[in-house]
């Protein structure tokens, strides 16, 4: 009968674990364990395992690599998986790689993209976000998805994601060792490294960074939970009006009492990441379950600039009677005397009648614009079916009428075409808070 010892079982054990987590967790379990793990003779196990992940073709074999194959196996595993969290190293122009700028994707990136577009894996509007349109392979197990090379400053990204699952792994908005978005970026991936080449503007140089093994060993932060992948996943549910999966997700990432309204992605708040996806259900919801998401002048401004006016209905519903101001308020705005309006104005205030007015003074002042906005026709009709007097008593469509009405008096021996413009401004505006249906 054969007998078992720890020296003999440890080394059996690893040998059929091909996973790294598993070989990660292994090592926190016992001394004996733990310094086999990280012994050279153990350290092999971290190697199999990574290769089974990143595939034999993504493994080189430099000389710095096969020495850190030795001295920390867990390491350069750990590197060659995830390269995106060393510290990136900016590249001098001796070393510089040839970089492909326009990579012609396979059939098989071709049908990853589409799937991911048509399913709303992510948001396709907002900053830093737009159309999936390249794919870019990191290894056997990683890939990355980016914006096209011709999107603009405010649409430029690149997710890490699982390629077995589609899952992200990691979000470039929040790789904090290099800067936001610039210009123009471009990933490439050769050698077992990851490059990333940023342009600050049309005309500078182009600096490239290299993500990959290094001899001080330096690796970058981890984000914080509200900026890791489950959490933007979350907000991505919600996006697709999946509130239960977005509750889940959060609460499995940051626990069951969180402030919803605090959190932001990509700077958007959850609710702004539900009105940009559509569903009205799913902010029903969201307001029902948090409703100082409504009270945040963003989540009004969003379905505004949406033109949905069934949103804007909805929130202006939600929000505390306290925020109603006062018609003196209203007066300061329309004559100008800023100086008394923020003296009085309440601060962080959402008001319909107040977004009204300054909606219809950019309009009034802006010579060169016939067409009334939409938002601003967006806003008169949600004030003219809500009828919101302010703390006074009184009605935006009165106070209107009084101030256009000694406004035009200013003009009624003038029928120049900026006069003309000015009174089909404001007949179309009161016509607008007069219909109540």
């Amino acid at each position: 009968m054969t007998h078992w010892t720890t020296a003999d079982l440890i080394p059996y054990v690893c040998r059929h674990i091909n996973d790294v987590h598993t070989l990660a967790a292994l090592s926190t379990v016992n001394k004996a364990l733990n310094h086999y793990l990280f012994s050279t003779t153990g350290g092999s196990h971290w190697i199999h395992a990574g290769k089974l992940v990143c595939g034999e073709g993504y493994w080189p074999q430099d000389d710095l690599s096969l020495c850190l194959e030795q001295e920390d196996p867990r390491y350069l595993t750990k590197i060659r998986i995830c390269p995106w969290i060393s510290e990136p190293v900016e590249i001098d122009i001796d070393e510089r790689v040839e970089i492909e700028h326009d990579r012609t994707p396979t059939e098989n990136d071709k049908h990853i993209l589409s799937r991911l577009n048509k399913t709303r894996w992510a948001p396709h509007s907002g900053k830093h976000y737009g159309m999936m349109e390249q794919i870019i392979k990191l290894h056997d197990s990683v890939s990355i998805v980016t914006s096209g090379s011709s999107s603009c400053y405010d649409q430029v990204f690149a997710y890490f994601i699982a390629s077995k699952d589609l899952r992200l792994l990691r979000d470039r908005y929040y790789i904090t060792s290099i800067t936001k978005p610039e210009y123009d970026e471009v990933w490439h991936a050769a050698n077992g490294n990851l490059y990333i080449i940023m342009q600050e503007s049309e005309d500078s140089i182009s600096t490239v960074m290299r993500f990959g093994i290094r001899k001080d060993k330096s690796i970058t932060p981890s984000p914080p939970p509200m900026h890791r992948a489950r959490t933007i996943q979350a907000f991505w549910s919600a996006f697709r009006g999946d509130l239960d999966e977005a509750f889940r997700q959060i609460s499995s990432s940051l626990g069951s009492i969180i402030d919803l309204s605090s959190l932001r992605c990509h700077d958007k708040t959850l609710a702004e990441h539900i009105v940009i996806g559509g569903s009205l259900d799913a902010l029903k919801r969201l307001l029902q379950t948090e409703p100082l998401c409504a009270e945040d002048l963003s989540t009004i401004t969003r379905a505004m600039k949406s033109g949905r006016g069934d949103m804007v209905a909805l929130i202006a519903s939600m929000i505390h009677p306290p925020n109603i101001i006062s018609a003196g308020t209203l007066w300061f705005l329309l004559t100008g005397n800023r100086e008394e309006f923020i003296r009085i104005a309440p601060r962080c205030n959402i008001d319909n009648n107040l977004a009204c007015i300054r909606a219809w003074k950019s309009w009034i002042e802006n010579e060169n614009e016939s067409i009334m906005p939409p938002s601003l026709i967006l806003l008169c009709t949600i004030c003219a079916k809500a009828s919101t007097p302010t703390t006074d008593k009184k009605q935006l469509v009165d106070i209107m009428q009084e101030y256009t009405a000694q406004l035009l008096a200013n003009y009624d021996d003038d029928e120049d075409e900026s006069v003309t413009l000015l009174r089909y401004k404001v007949k179309s505006t009161i016509e607008l808070l007069k219909a109540r249906e």
